[in-house]
């Protein structure tokens, strides 16, 4: 008896190694299945409170109700005392940082256009 277990002891070590890894598949696929769970209904939290923060912010986003002021006669008044500033007038400006703010300004508006776009979207 000993003599067979010896010739057959590879198909011993396979038999154990084979239900061994099919208990590891089963384990880590429960494993993976849970998880899923875990973050489905993570999810469905997760997207109703968007979605209601979506709905309430609707209104405002679609008629700008985020008072944004019109300060255009602001800025003219600024600019026509930055031609005089009070002093000489012999020297150039650098208009860098009015160019960065005129580049933040439009990624502001399209950003806005933006979530224009995805309130309108039921996927988003």
């Amino acid at each position: 008896m000993v003599n067979e277990i010896k010739k057959n002891l590879t198909n011993i070590v396979v038999v154990i190694g084979l239900i061994s890894s099919i208990g590891v598949g089963f384990s880590k696929f429960a494993k993976m299945e849970l998880r899923v769970n875990q973050l489905t209904e993570a999810s469905k939290s997760i997207d109703i409170a968007s979605v209601k923060l979506v709905e309430s912010n609707r209104l405002a986003i679609e008629t700008n109700g985020f008072a944004i002021t019109d300060n255009s006669t602001d800025i003219a008044v600024i600019k026509e005392k930055l031609k005089t500033h009070g002093h000489n007038n012999d020297h150039v400006h650098d208009n860098s940082a009015i160019k960065i703010l005129q580049k933040e300004i439009e990624v502001l508006k399209l950003e806005i256009q933006e979530l224009k776009e995805s309130s309108k979207n039921p996927l988003s």
